[in-house]
């Protein structure tokens, strides 16, 4: 690799980029001339204005090519010379054209990404790229995850529109440096399902992003929430990977609802900076892709994993992952397996496997448990979201809580059109500092006792395993969010199948920090159930 392809990889990798703080709407200029938009009525342009610079006759051309790739695939691509990063990242931009405006799985998209192509294009080495594992990999943001690329961060909330961070958050930060192109943010349910506290609005709506649609079966399957953005735009080929953050099933509802990978890694395995908080104690970023091997590669990432480091060899979680990765495990399986042929055909294919499996059902007061748990998210929601706004309000205005009560208020129909019930309960939870830490430890301890313990330690299953059947607009299906919420316990959803045209998943839960071992788990059985199979959309636009 020459001086100059090094000097380019480094200065674009590793040093940041620093913008002038925001001003309040319409279309801003940054220190280094990159436009802002207002977004996401602004997307075509953005995009067509970054497809005149590239031969779409080219990327017509390798569209087949192009189409449902992974990350091994884009790299054995770009070592061969079959694709550049330029023609990649402009193929996901025409998907997105063509698609976003009907599925609203994307907030914004970045002005910047083919010019930040185009750099790794000049930078392109071979035997250097290996040190680079999303070298040149599109990448979506769950919109509550702070970049400093010109795109907002606003948590699908109107208040938080013009919220243009001048940092990226850890993980980005972590993604960046491994060569990842940030090239959208993704639409979710607004403040990260927040109205999953009271009544309020059908899951991956916010005021900013608008409604997002199941690709399977749009307005007639749940999109689930609330990383829904993510999840769509993966199963509309938007990009190869996403991020989605989880407190209750807000990666794995979305990830088995549309049909695609989803992971809630052990809380506290990923930094939470720079995210936009729901509950500090139960919040966590975690990686989504197409396959199981796409989803640990970007875990790994994310948790700090360097190929030139010796140190953060302990996270990767990618390398081990075999085909016969189920011989010799042991899984509790939930007895709904039992209820459809799907479900019947995936325990033998986990028995044929050399897994030993177990049908069991477990019970927990689950009414009791979640009131609890709304209880402390609630308070925390208050607590921490004033925190961040008056961290942060000297870019956006919002200083407080209340601040941004009173700005819904203030224009209700436009900018919370399904009220802010999550909002005002919020607003009246008080819990002292004993009664907060008293009622986590006991959602922690009925679920020890229950789950972990059991299972996990006594019998020594390897995992949990649940089946999940159900996407009708009014219901999720079985996912095993009290367990995984309440414990802190890691947790990983693939598809498996459909039926009459819904997505059906499996989820797998397993003790603190087994997060290696699921994956395996998940990736032997992906190697040997039925294969995902992409939605059929109209791309003629």
């Amino acid at each position: 690799m020459n001086n100059r392809k090094k000097a380019i990889l480094v200065s674009f990798l590793l040093v940041p980029l620093i913008f002038l703080p925001a001003c309040q709407g319409g279309l801003f200029e940054t220190l280094f001339g990159s436009d802002r938009y207002e977004q996401p009525e602004q997307m075509e342009e953005v995009i067509r204005k970054q497809l005149a610079e590239v031969d779409l006759k080219t990327i017509e051309n390798k569209k087949s090519l192009l189409s449902e790739m992974d990350i091994d695939q884009i790299h054995a691509y770009l070592r061969q010379g079959k694709v550049t990063c330029v023609e990649l990242t402009a193929y996901y931009l025409q998907r997105i054209l063509q698609l976003n405006k009907e599925m609203r799985a994307l907030i914004s998209v970045n002005p910047e990404a083919i010019k930040e192509a185009k750099r790794l294009d000049e930078a392109f080495d071979a035997e250097e790229m290996s040190k680079f594992p999303l070298f040149g990999i599109p990448i979506i943001v769950k919109d509550n995850i702070e970049t400093k690329d010109p795109m907002p961060t606003s948590s699908g909330t109107d208040a938080l529109k013009d919220h243009y961070p001048n940092e990226d958050s850890k993980v980005i930060a972590h993604i960046r440096s491994a060569g990842a192109i940030i090239l959208a943010k993704a639409n979710l349910s607004e403040l990260s399902g927040a109205a999953f506290l009271a009544s309020g609005p059908p899951a991956g709506f916010s005021s900013v992003g608008g409604q997002t649609l199941n690709p399977y079966g749009p307005k007639r399957f749940n999109v689930s929430g609330s990383s829904s953005g993510s999840a769509v735009g993966l199963a509309l080929d938007f990009a190869p990977i996403a991020l989605g953050t989880e407190t209750y099933g807000s990666i794995i509802g979305p990830a088995s609802s549309n049909s695609v990978v989803g992971m809630k890694p052990t809380l506290g395995l990923i930094s939470q900076q720079g995210m936009i908080p729901l509950s500090h104690t139960y919040d966590t970023v975690g990686p989504m892709g197409k396959t199981v091997k796409d989803t640990a590669i970007l875990l790994s990432v994310m948790a700090g994993y360097k190929p030139d480091d010796p140190s953060t060899y302990r996270y990767n979680y990618f390398s081990e992952l075999k085909a016969n990765g189920l011989k010799g495990s042991k899984i509790a399986a939930s007895s709904s397996f039992q209820r459809t042929k799907i479900g019947q055909q995936i325990i033998q294919t986990l028995r044929a496997q050399g897994a030993t499996v177990d049908l069991i059902d477990y019970s927990l007061p689950k009414n009791q448990l979640k009131s609890i748990f709304k209880e402390v998210v609630a308070y925390e929601f208050k607590v921490d979201l004033n925190n961040y706004l008056q961290k942060h309000s000297s870019f956006f205005g919002i200083r407080s809580f209340n601040d941004l009560i009173r700005y819904n208020e203030a224009d209700s129909k436009e900018r919370i059109p399904y009220g802010q019930e999550a909002l005002l309960l919020a607003q009246r939870t008080e819990l002292t500092p004993t009664e907060h830490q008293q009622k986590i430890a006991y959602l922690k301890k009925v679920v020890d006792e229950r789950i972990t313990i059991p299972f996990f330690i006594e019998k020594n299953y390897d995992a949990i395993l649940t089946f999940n059947a159900r996407s009708t607009l009014t219901e999720y299906g079985h996912f095993p969010n009290d367990i995984s919420a309440y414990a802190k316990l890691p947790t990983i959803c693939i598809p498996a199948g459909y039926i009459n045209g819904a997505p059906v998943s499996v989820t797998f839960v397993g003790p603190t920090y087994s997060d290696k071992k699921l994956l395996q788990l998940a990736y032997a059985l992906e190697q040997n159930a039925p294969k995902r199979q992409p939605p059929e959309m109209n791309t003629s636009r």
